[in-house]
């Protein structure tokens, strides 16, 4: 128990709480059964572990033990660079995903993202010395763009850096759900009264994307990879896609489709009316954002 409290100390009141929430949770999603016959001390080793996980988790980040790849997403049918997505990677190879949805879990998220933002802005102000229409598109998660100090903070950045909205876009992700609608949509439309575009990330795959579509007024939709992965061989997944980029058309917002692979998916994307791709037939995350042509 000494070795639990130790932990907990190193954790500020909010993190405590989260740490003490996500152990509950987790124990109740693998059951008490699974807990053995001593529940209370099965509960100290989630609850030292989770304790452990947040504070290395919160040293990664402020330490910014990470860097940026970047991968470029183009204007179809013309495959002309429009941009590219800030992916991050740990310099401790941990994956990225499990570690921003532990970050989101216990409620850090803004730090994760803030970090982000500062050394995707450093490296615009690095590269556009040298190449003027350098465009990052930077992940805000949904968690972080309900956060009014977090919103503070990044109109602060921007102020300071004076970053221009030619070189820096946002998406919007929906890993975490977003309660107050009103409210990051007033968010959102300071951030475009600013110029900066604003793209909701992961079209479809949460289950209230239709409603974000119609509450947040926005740029841009991502279209989930999943759906462009699947939509050739099956038709549900095809007509969700095509009526999607039929909808977005109609309300004047941009489509961007995620894990293009091959081109027999280009082609179908392109008849559709698909705006924009991303993926692999493009090129994978590099660690300088510099596109290549493809050889057709």
């Amino acid at each position: 128990r000494k070795t639990v409290q130790a932990d907990m100390d190193v954790l500020n009141e909010r993190e405590a709480r989260r740490a003490l929430i996500y152990t509950i949770n987790q124990v109740e999603k693998g059951g008490v059964d699974a807990a053995g016959k001593d529940l209370g001390h099965s509960f100290d080793h989630y609850l030292q572990e989770n304790a452990a996980k947040i504070t290395r988790l919160k040293a990664l980040v402020g330490q910014q033990a990470f860097k940026l790849n970047f991968q470029p997403i183009v204007h179809i049918p013309s495959e002309k660079i429009c941009h590219y997505e800030a992916l991050v990677r740990f310099t401790t190879n941990d994956s990225p995903y499990e570690l921003i949805v532990f970050g989101e879990d216990i409620g850090i998220a803004p730090d994760i993202d803030m970090a982000i933002l500062k050394q995707a802005i450093g490296y615009i102000e690095k590269t556009v010395e040298t190449n003027p229409d350098i465009r990052v598109a930077v992940n805000i998660s949904g968690q972080s763009i309900q956060s009014a100090s977090f919103f503070d903070k990044l109109v602060a950045l921007l102020d300071k850096t004076e970053c221009s909205p030619k070189n820096l876009l946002f998406e919007i992700t929906e890993s975490t759900a977003i309660g107050d609608l009103e409210k990051v949509n007033r968010y959102i439309q300071k951030l475009r009264k600013r110029k900066f575009e604003v793209c909701l990330d992961d079209f479809g795959a949460g289950a209230a994307s239709f409603q974000y579509l119609n509450a947040l007024d926005i740029d841009c939709v991502k279209i989930d990879g999943k759906y462009i992965r699947d939509a050739l061989n099956s038709s549900r997944d095809e007509a969700m896609v095509r009526n999607l980029a039929r909808m977005c058309q109609d309300l004047g917002v941009t489509t961007i489709a995620e894990m293009v692979e091959t081109q027999e998916q280009l082609d179908y994307l392109i008849g559709i009316g698909v705006n924009k791709a991303q993926g692999w037939i493009f090129g994978k995350p590099e660690a300088e954002a510099i596109y290549k042509e493809r050889s057709q």
